[in-house]
């Protein structure tokens, strides 16, 4: 994490009247969906590489995005138990609420890969490997 996401942490902390090691816990948990999202994306690079069909590899990012922000979600809602701001009890009714808020942006992640790695494909072999609907 960059000093600008410690120094919102710590002015958040300043905010909430927490010290900074009451702040370590929900920091550490918004580190880990970026823990889990990097290697997914090397190991799709990869994949890429490799020759992967582009259905396939837009299915891996989705899968991708869909563990990330389910992170982020737990991440939040966690942070949110710790700074007193969620109610433990509500805590699985946000969790459904925030992955079914977030539902659309896997089938736009979808297309838009499919698109990005078609193009990066077709340039690379000078062939059009998907055609879009529109």
């Amino acid at each position: 994490m960059s000093p600008l996401e410690v120094g919102a942490f710590l002015i958040i902390g300043e905010g909430f009247g927490k010290t900074a090691g009451e702040l370590v816990s929900p920091f550490l948990a918004f580190a880990v969906p970026w823990a889990i999202f990097a290697p997914l994306v090397w190991w799709l690079r990869i994949l890429e590489e490799q020759g992967t069909s582009p259905k396939q590899l837009a299915r891996g990012w989705v899968l991708s995005v869909a563990v990330f922000f389910i992170a982020v979600i737990v991440a939040v809602i966690y942070s949110g138990i710790e700074f007193r701001l969620i109610d433990p009890k509500d805590a699985l009714g946000r969790f459904v609420a925030g992955v079914l808020l977030s539902l659309p942006s896997y089938f736009i992640t979808y297309r838009m890969m499919l698109r990005v790695i078609s193009t990066r494909m077709a340039t690379a072999t000078g062939r059009r490997l998907y055609q879009d609907s529109h």
